[in-house]
């Protein structure tokens, strides 16, 4: 294994607590098909993590995985809910398939606190994408939340 020129990369599966439930050490090889288990599909190097990570999640459970952009992907979303295990994470809007989404420069007109949802059916599993303008435009990928309920948030605001 070559050493990453500033450490090493740690996968981690943690739990509300923040205790870390599962870890893997990246060394490059994992993306291998001898990794993967029986009826795991190739979704890519990052869900291929996940998926490995999840592992020990029970299935049907009512368990709820959260994860960021890096991972966030719609096969990913739809392998998990067929797995039972209800997912939502951050997305870039350019993977999205056939995405009704505005690009970023709509948002960027928009004001602070502006949201649209788009739900669609991938592999007849339904997600919701739900974009939302804050600082940034930020957009999520939930098989189990949406826009709904929508509710106000005090602000920190370095003008007032």
């Amino acid at each position: 294994m070559k050493p990453h020129k500033w450490g090493f990369i740690f996968f981690a599966l943690c739990g509300i607590s923040g205790f870390a439930y599962k870890l893997e050490l990246y060394s490059g090889q994992e993306n291998n098909e001898k990794y993967r288990q029986k009826g795991e599909p190739d979704l890519g190097a990052s869900a291929n993590v996940a998926i490995r990570l999840v592992r020990i999640i029970s299935s049907n459970k009512n368990y709820t995985l959260y994860f960021g952009n890096y991972y966030t992907s719609i096969p990913l979303l739809a392998y998990l809910s067929k797995e039972g295990i209800y997912s939502l994470g951050t997305i870039n809007w350019n993977i999205i398939p056939n995405s009704k989404i505005p690009i970023e420069n709509f948002f960027n007109k928009m004001e602070r606190g502006h949201s649209m949802e788009f739900v669609g059916n991938y592999n007849d599993v339904e997600i919701s994408v739900t974009a939302w303008k804050d600082n940034k435009t930020v957009i999520m990928a939930s098989t189990f939340a949406g826009e709904k309920p929508l509710g106000k948030v005090m602000r920190y605001d370095k003008k007032n």
